[in-house]
């Protein structure tokens, strides 16, 4: 996490008055800003400083290489994580279950880097998925071990707002700026009403996050840890419906990412995650599903005032 931290911070300059480093984009102390005055700079110096502001400067060998670091640290860690998911006791599963919670937001902060470079592996949904049914997993399995009072020492993932109370958790009536996304195209596809509790139960969930950012009635953390926690707190088979690539799945994953867009200001780790991910989404969905992106895309443009009006139903009964 340091070193996937350390790959997306500025250049830095040590200054001796202040004792501290700062980003060399900090005009304050840039001597080659025109305001500055200074001109007593070495040209390779002054190049840096001159490119630091820039996004190709930003992504050159030290970014690299501490992207590479903490790729690298990840998947050792992961093999470790298996390791002892092999061998759960009460000793140990407090522990493995912090290593999981880590693993799975790591999952999540990297979504916004780039998948170009092909002997890397692709950064998309599928390894936060996963990360997240096997959270959910430990969950259950730490509860059979200990009881119900496995709760109380699980505050990392588990804290406000309450993710045990399944029946507010999953209220239909938080579905509402997105239940749309449960009716569309119904019927040119097959749902079992197993299936369909499993798609409802996500948009409710993803709804609440929506209306809680819009309305204030939750801290930013909040709804980041619940954002984060989406894989891990819904049925596994949402998870499985990702993967498969099926269209409602899909369309609702872009609304997640959209809510971490709405956000990414005061939570800086979903920076750049929207605009990586629902762009890839829709491309990979039906002609007919790509209006359900509507808002997702508006969102990912800037459009942080708009409402889901594509997906929002005024009336849920029928849910």
């Amino acid at each position: 996490m340091a070193a996937l931290h350390a790959s997306r911070q500025p250049p830095m300059q040590w200054i001796p008055l202040d004792r501290r480093m700062v980003p060399i984009r900090n005009l304050e102390y840039n001597p080659a800003h025109p305001d500055q005055g200074g001109t007593n700079i070495p040209e390779d110096i002054s190049e840096r400083i001159t490119n630091a502001g820039n996004n190709a400067y930003l992504n050159a060998k030290r970014r690299s290489e501490m992207l590479a670091v903490s790729r690298f640290y990840f998947d050792r860690a992961i093999d470790g994580h298996l390791r002892s998911l092999a061998e759960l006791t009460v000793e140990n599963i407090e522990a493995v279950y912090v290593a999981a919670t880590l693993a799975m937001f790591h999952a999540v902060f990297v979504l916004s880097e780039s998948d170009e470079d092909s002997t890397l592996p692709s950064v998309d949904a599928l390894q936060w998925m996963r990360l997240g049914k096997g959270a959910r997993w430990i969950c259950e399995r730490w509860a059979a071990l200990v009881g119900p009072d496995w709760i109380t020492s699980s505050g990392v993932f588990y804290e406000k707002p309450g993710m045990i109370d399944e029946t507010a958790l999953f209220n239909t009536e938080h579905g509402r700026p997105f239940l749309k996304l449960l009716t569309y195209a119904q019927d040119f596809e097959t749902i079992t009403a197993e299936d369909r509790k499993v798609y409802r139960e996500a948009i409710s969930y993803a709804g609440s996050i929506y209306t809680g950012i819009m309305e204030h009635t939750e801290d930013e953390m909040i709804a980041s840890r619940r954002l984060m926690g989406t894989p891990a707190s819904n049925d596994p088979r949402f998870a499985d419906f990702v993967e498969a690539k099926q269209p409602r799945a899909m369309a609702i994953l872009a609304h997640v990412y959209a809510c971490m867009k709405l956000i990414a200001e005061k939570i800086p780790w979903f920076n750049g995650i929207a605009e990586r991910q629902i762009p890839k989404i829709y491309e990979e969905l039906p002609v007919g599903w790509k209006p359900m992106l509507a808002w997702p895309l508006a969102i990912m443009n800037g459009e942080i005032d708009r409402e889901p009006t594509e997906t929002q139903i005024d009336d849920v009964l029928a849910f």
